[in-house]
C-alpha cells in the first residue's frame, strides 16, 4: 500500500491592520465652524417678517351685527337672482369677509 502525502494547509493570507482613523481633529473642525457666524440666517428672519405682514394671522375678528348680517344676505340673494350662482363668492369680495361665514349665516338665517 502506498502511503499517503498528507495535504499541507493552505496558508492564510495576511490581513492588514489599518490603524483607526482619528476623530479628535474633525471634532475640533466641527467646532471652529460653528462658532463662526451664519450670515444666511438674518435673510430669513427677513423674509418671515416679511411674509407675516402680508397674512390676515393674528388679525382680530370682525362681529357683524343684525342689520350688516341682512345687508350682505340680501346682497347675495340679489346676485343670485340675477346671475343664477356666484352670490356668496361675490359678496365675499365686496364685503372682505370669507365665504363659508355666508355660507353659515345663509343656513342659520335663510334667505
Amino acid at each position: 500500500m502506498a502511503v499517503k502525502k498528507a495535504k499541507k494547509a493552505a496558508p492564510k493570507k495576511a490581513v492588514k491592520k489599518v490603524a483607526p482613523k482619528k476623530a479628535a481633529p474633525k471634532k475640533a473642525a466641527k467646532k471652529a465652524t460653528k462658532a463662526a457666524p451664519k450670515k444666511a440666517a438674518p435673510k430669513k428672519a427677513a423674509k418671515k417678517a416679511v411674509k407675516k405682514k402680508a397674512s390676515k394671522e393674528g388679525a382680530a375678528p370682525v362681529r357683524y351685527n343684525e342689520t350688516k348680517k341682512k345687508q350682505i344676505l340680501a346682497f347675495v340673494k340679489k346676485v343670485n337672482q340675477s346671475q343664477g350662482k356666484g352670490g356668496m363668492a361675490e359678496a365675499a369680495r365686496q364685503f372682505g369677509m370669507q365665504p363659508l361665514t355666508i355660507a353659515r349665516w345663509i343656513k342659520k338665517y335663510g334667505f
